[in-house]
């Protein structure tokens, strides 16, 4: 077990250093516990995160500000999207270790 739990840290180390900005702050912490990798099996899962909200909605804003311009209704007044509350119950990723030829007429 103590094996396991070290390697759960590692992962949410690495993931942390991806997903740090999008997962609020009691998601960052408990990232370890939320984890379930088994590459015998190919799997990984991330399980019962909750996201950042107000990250994701400034990500939303950032994103629809250089179209406003080109796509507005000059009539309707523009109206912000906040998102409040976001979490991933569960994400799940299975994983191939096979080798990728680069022939597209090579069949395995």
């Amino acid at each position: 077990k103590m094996v396991v739990q070290w390697k759960q840290r590692l992962y949410a180390f690495l993931l942390k250093r991806i997903l740090g900005p999008y997962l609020s702050p009691s998601s960052l912490k408990k990232l370890h516990q939320t984890i379930e990798v088994s590459f015998q099996d190919g799997k990984f899962a991330l399980m019962d995160v909750e996201l950042n909200a107000l990250y994701l909605t400034s990500k939303i804003l950032k994103g629809t500000s250089s179209n406003a311009d080109e796509d507005s209704d000059t009539s309707a007044p523009s109206r912000p999207i906040a998102i409040r509350y976001a979490r991933i119950r569960k994400l799940g990723i299975n994983l191939s270790l096979r080798e990728i030829s680069s022939d597209p007429a090579s069949t395995n």
